[in-house]
């Protein structure tokens, strides 16, 4: 898990006015994604690792080699399960 400077997930941070974690990712086209609030650090960082694959995903989908994008996005999808299993557990 990538953590910030303050050993917390990247992604994530938690929001003291309103007692909730915060999800944010960057996007391809620039800027920040915010992905809302949550009760819990795990559902924030889940919801920012979530939209991070999908964010890989776009660039993938824009490359013009076919069986590299098809090798892409396998991974992408062994990525997303390993890290749900890893989180449901």
């Amino acid at each position: 898990m990538f953590l910030s400077s303050v050993n917390k997930p990247c992604g994530t941070y938690y929001d003291k006015d309103r007692n909730k974690w915060q999800s944010y990712c960057g996007s391809y086209s620039g800027g920040r994604v915010r992905l809302g609030r949550f009760d819990t650090e795990k559902e924030a960082l889940i919801a920012s690792k979530t939209q991070k694959i999908h964010e890989l995903l776009t660039v993938i989908d824009d490359m013009k080699d076919l069986r590299l994008r098809i090798r892409l996005k396998e991974l992408c999808d062994r990525l997303y399960i390993n890290f749900i299993k890893c989180n449901l557990s």
